[in-house]
């Protein structure tokens, strides 16, 4: 939802992968955060300066993929973007209710799946340098791990993650570490400041248990799309 080419990519792509996950036969969805981009930056780039028309945004594009989903989960995301809105938007779209904090839209999600102990989080830290990305993956990973283990949880076998805007995944064959893609474009005001040389990858995970036994880690399908450049 932005003026800018990259921004008119960036709607084309979650278009294409909205029809690409509507072909599945049922799924459940997680939205991880930050629904909306808000007016946190000051970017002159963005569509609206309206918080209240960037709600109205994620409910329009998001409705098909909630619609169809048989479960909904919503993340709490950065409040100086979202103000909060997932919340709202979480009531809005039916959404799961966390059973210990009672909001419908925690800091952190925390339940089991196919048999698999997960942790759903927004936030983790973020790196300028490129080859300092993976190294997060595991730390975050064990700090879910040990935290749980220190008051007698049990520990998460796969862990979600989001907010850095670069997709990866790190496994050591028992436990996985997974960060979403975003649907954010590079803005050139202030991401060139803070990530110089960033460039645009918008996309989606699917995680697929199909041919996996209950208790087993998914299969994970990558959905990243890249602006086609000169």
């Amino acid at each position: 939802m932005y003026q800018n080419t990259d921004g008119q990519f960036a709607t084309a792509a979650f278009q294409t992968f909205t029809k690409t996950i509507l072909q599945l036969p049922s799924y459940d969805l997680l939205l991880n955060g930050d629904l909306i981009q808000g007016f946190h930056p000051r970017s002159k780039e963005v569509w609206s300066m309206d918080p209240g028309d960037h709600v109205g945004a994620a409910m329009m594009l998001l409705d098909p993929l909630v619609n169809k989903a048989t479960r909904v989960w919503v993340t709490a995301g950065t409040e100086s973007h979202s103000q909060e809105s997932e919340q709202g938007l979480a009531m809005y779209f039916g959404a799961n209710r966390d059973k210990y904090t009672k909001k419908l839209a925690p800091n952190l999600w925390r339940f089991t799946y196919c048999g698999v102990m997960m942790h759903a989080i927004h936030h983790m830290p973020t790196t300028v340098r490129v080859n300092l990305e993976a190294t997060q993956l595991s730390v975050q990973l064990r700090e879910h791990q040990i935290k749980c283990v220190q008051v007698d949880l049990q520990p998460p076998r796969l862990v979600i993650a989001s907010h850095r805007h670069t997709a990866a995944s790190y496994t050591d064959f028992h436990s996985m570490m997974l960060v979403t893609p975003a649907w954010q474009t590079a803005d050139g005001r202030y991401t060139q400041k803070v990530v110089p040389g960033a460039q645009t990858r918008v996309g989606g995970l699917m995680l697929d248990w199909t041919e996996r036994l209950d208790g087993e880690l998914p299969l994970v399908h990558p959905y990243i799309y890249a602006p086609e450049k000169e």
